[in-house]
C-alpha cells in the first residue's frame, strides 16, 4: 500500500511510535551522559523509594515541583 494512500489513523500510530522510539533514545543518550547506565537494581530502587518519599513529603498541590 502506499503511504499516501493510508488512512489517517495508521499515519498517526506510527507517527507515535516514531516520537515514542526518539524519546527513548534521548532518554538512552542522556543516561549514558549522566553515568547513571551503571546504577545497579539497588541503586535504582533506592532513587525510587527517596523520590517517592520526597513526594509523600510534598503538601498535596505540589505534585509535579521536583
Amino acid at each position: 500500500m502506499n503511504n499516501d494512500r493510508r488512512p489517517l489513523e495508521e499515519l498517526l500510530k506510527i507517527l507515535r511510535r516514531m516520537r515514542a522510539q526518539l524519546a527513548v533514545s534521548l532518554m538512552q543518550r542522556a543516561s549514558l551522559a549522566a553515568g547513571t547506565d551503571r546504577l545497579t537494581r539497588d541503586e535504582i530502587n533506592t532513587e525510587i523509594d527517596a523520590a517517592r518519599e520526597a513526594r509523600r513529603q510534598r503538601p498535596a498541590g505540589d505534585a509535579y515541583k521536583a
